[in-house]
C-alpha cells in the first residue's frame, strides 16, 4: 500500500454529497490518467510522495478533493476571484464557461497581464462599490504569482481558482500549438526549437506550479502555498466533473459548459514513449505530484456523475 493510499483509508469516509447528472467532456486519454503510468514513474512518484509531510498530503486532498468539500464551502455574495490560466489547459472552454457563471468577467490580454490585472483590478473593486447587490466577478489569464501577489495581501483579496493538466501532455500540446500557425510567433518558435527535445530542455522544472504559487522554496513550500492560497484546482482531463465541483463548492447553479478543445490532444502526443513520459514527469515532478494527488480524486467525481446520469 503506497503513503498516498494509506492516508486515503486514514481519512475514511468521503462526503456523499447528491452529484447532478451530466457528462459531455471527451473521455482523456488512457496513458494520460495516474493509474496508467509506467512502473518507473511510479516508484520515483512514490519516493517523492514519501519525502512530503503527510500534513502536507493531507490538506491538499481536503482542500481541492471533490468528495471532501462541503457543497457552498467557498460561496461569497460578493468577490473577486482571479482564474489562473495555465496555457494548453482547455483555456477557451474555461473562459465561456465561466462568462456564464460569474456576473462579470475580464480578460487579461497576452503579453499585456500585469497592466491589465492591475487595471481590471481597479475596476472590479469599483463595480461593486457602486452596485446596488453583490457582485461575483472573475478575471481570468495567463497571470503568475509575481504579477498578483501584492494583491494577496491584507483584507479584500482575491481568490484564486485554476485547472492543471497532465505534465507530460499540456507540454505536448504546447509545442504542438507554438510550431502551429495558429500561434503569431510560429516560425521563430521553429527556428529555436526544431524538435520537441529542444524545447523540452529550455522549460524550467514544474513550469504549472511556478505560474500558481511562484519559484522560491522548492516543491514542498510550493505545494504547502498553493494548498493555502487556492480554493479550486480542476483538471482538464475531467473537465465535466472539474466544473461541477466548481459550481457546488461555490454556489453557482449549474454551469454551462463549453466543450471547444476540451480533451483534444496534438497527433504528436501519441508518438510519447513510457520513457519519456517518465522523464518529462520526473523533470516537473511538482506539477506531476499535484497531478498525481487531484486526477485520481476528479476522476472518482466524474464516475459518480455517470452513475448519476446513467439512472
Amino acid at each position: 500500500m503506497s503513503r498516498l493510499d494509506r492516508i486515503l483509508k486514514r481519512l475514511g469516509k468521503r462526503d456523499v454529497r447528491p452529484v447532478r447528472p451530466g457528462e459531455r467532456t471527451p473521455q482523456p486519454k488512457p496513458d494520460a490518467l495516474v493509474e496508467n503510468q509506467p512502473e518507473a514513474l511510479r516508484l520515483a512518484t512514490d519516493a517523492a510522495m514519501n519525502a512530503l509531510p503527510e500534513t502536507l498530503v493531507t490538506s491538499i486532498l481536503t482542500r481541492f478533493d471533490p468528495e471532501r468539500v462541503k457543497p457552498g464551502r467557498w460561496k461569497q455574495d460578493a468577490e473577486i476571484t482571479i482564474f489562473v490560466h495555465i496555457p494548453k489547459t482547455a483555456g477557451s472552454a474555461i473562459f465561456h464557461t465561466l462568462n456564464g457563471a460569474y456576473d462579470l468577467t475580464r480578460s487579461l490580454r497576452y503579453g499585456q497581464v500585469k497592466q491589465d490585472l492591475d487595471i481590471a483590478w481597479e475596476e472590479a473593486k469599483a463595480a461593486q462599490a457602486q452596485s446596488d447587490t453583490p457582485l461575483r466577478q472573475v478575471l481570468i489569464g495567463h497571470a503568475n504569482w509575481n504579477q498578483f501577489k501584492h494583491l494577496m495581501r491584507g483584507a479584500g483579496r482575491p481568490m484564486l481558482i485554476t485547472v492543471i493538466r497532465n505534465p507530460a501532455d499540456r507540454l505536448v500540446s504546447q509545442y504542438a500549438y507554438n510550431s502551429s500557425e495558429a500561434h503569431p510567433k510560429h516560425q521563430n518558435f521553429r527556428r529555436e526549437f526544431p524538435t520537441f527535445e529542444a524545447f523540452l530542455d529550455s522549460v524550467p522544472p514544474n513550469s504549472q506550479l511556478n505560474q500558481l504559487v511562484g519559484r522560491t522554496g522548492g516543491i514542498e513550500r510550493q505545494l504547502e502555498r498553493l494548498a493555502k492560497r487556492y480554493r479550486f484546482v480542476g483538471v482538464t482531463e475531467h473537465f465535466s466533473a472539474s466544473l461541477d465541483h466548481l459550481a457546488v463548492s461555490h454556489g453557482f447553479p449549474e454551469v454551462t459548459e463549453y466543450v471547444a478543445n476540451v480533451g483534444k490532444t496534438a497527433k504528436r502526443g501519441a508518438s510519447l514513449t513510457p520513457e519519456m513520459r517518465t522523464a518529462i514527469c520526473e523533470r516537473h515532478m511538482g506539477d506531476w505530484i499535484l497531478y498525481t494527488l487531484l486526477e485520481p480524486a476528479m476522476a472518482r467525481h466524474r464516475a459518480r456523475l455517470a452513475r448519476v446520469r446513467d439512472t
